[in-house]
């Protein structure tokens, strides 16, 4: 006898695959119609089944159960050769801090709350096309912002299937870099500070005149933002 939604989300929280917080979230998708069967192959957030791949939309109406902890675990390793700064939760940030230390340590001292890759926030709150917004933490942040803007789930998870190992796709696609410009913009003028922190501590006082969102792209990508 087929078992309930209900019932399917009460005995995936009594194993710990899901938080109390995300149960109504998963009792929305199933009075949506999706199927949520697949949390029974949610274990502790990972979800893998070997005949599905890594993502859920090899299956129709499965909803991807990865990463559903309140806390997303950011990839810990990279493919070979690439920087494992490309999948911090404060890239900008990370990466300034190895190439120009000083100017971030004087543009921390101004104003220690740098701008996010989502406003005030590392990761979105939802995503456009209603994946959990974890799955992101897995991906290169060049991609996370055009991933969350994904209309569709197969839009979403056809850019996690390209970009998950290839940040420097990521980077050199117009495409998906113009959804960061946002981004890139408010920490170059975090970067550039506004002289009003600490005396000797502006972080236009470490640099040779303003930091440009110009600078930041040309820096940290070898070359100007694309047009």
């Amino acid at each position: 006898m087929a078992r309930t939604p209900s019932e399917i989300i009460q005995a995936a929280l009594m194993r710990g695959a899901i938080t109390a917080d995300r149960a109504a979230w998963w009792q929305s998708r199933a009075e949506h119609g999706e199927d949520i069967t697949v949390l029974d192959q949610c274990a502790g957030g990972i979800f893998a089944p070997p005949t599905l791949g890594p993502h859920a939309h090899h299956a129709t109406g499965a909803v991807f159960a990865a990463a559903v902890h309140a806390s997303p675990v950011y990839r810990q390793s990279a493919p070979g050769g690439v920087d494992p700064s490309l999948y911090s939760p404060t890239p900008l940030l990370d990466q300034v801090q190895q190439h120009r230390p000083a100017l971030a340590a004087a543009a921390m001292a101004e104003d220690p709350d740098p701008p996010r890759l989502f406003g005030t926030r590392d990761l979105p709150v939802a995503t456009a096309s209603g994946i959990d917004p974890s799955v992101l933490a897995s991906v290169p942040w060049q991609a996370r912002r055009a991933i969350a803007a994904a209309r569709t789930r197969a839009d979403a998870y056809d850019l996690l299937d390209k970009f998950t190992d290839a940040p420097a796709m990521a980077a050199t696609d117009p495409t998906i870099m113009a959804h960061n410009d946002g981004y890139v913009n408010a920490f170059s003028q975090w970067l550039a500070g506004s002289g009003s922190g600490p005396e000797g501590s502006s972080a236009q006082a470490s640099a040779t005149g303003p930091y440009t969102t110009e600078a930041l792209h040309s820096e940290l990508f070898g070359s100007q933002r694309p047009g």
